[in-house]
C-alpha cells in the first residue's frame, strides 16, 4: 500500500528554490565560461554572458534593497 505524504508548502516557496537553483546553475556557467578560453573567445557568447552577469548582479542588488527597506524601521 502507498503512503501518501502531504506537505504544506507554497506554490512561491517552490518558486523561491527553483529560482536560486537556476541562479547558482546560471553563475556555474558563467564561471566555466570564462575559465574556458577558447570558448570564451566567440564575441556573441561573450556578450551573452555579460548580459547574464550583470542580470545577476541587478537582482541581487535589488534583493539587497528590498530587504533593506523591510528591515528599516517604519515612521509610523
Amino acid at each position: 500500500m502507498f503512503t501518501h505524504l502531504i506537505l504544506n508548502v507554497k506554490a512561491n516557496d517552490i518558486y523561491d528554490r527553483k529560482e536560486l537553483q537556476m541562479r547558482q546553475a546560471l553563475a556555474v556557467i558563467i564561471d566555466n565560461v570564462e575559465q574556458n578560453e577558447d570558448v570564451y573567445d566567440d564575441p556573441d557568447l561573450r556578450e551573452n554572458v555579460e548580459i547574464a552577469k550583470t542580470a545577476l548582479d541587478d537582482i541581487e542588488w535589488i534583493e539587497s534593497n528590498e530587504k533593506a527597506a523591510d528591515d528599516a524601521p517604519s515612521g509610523d
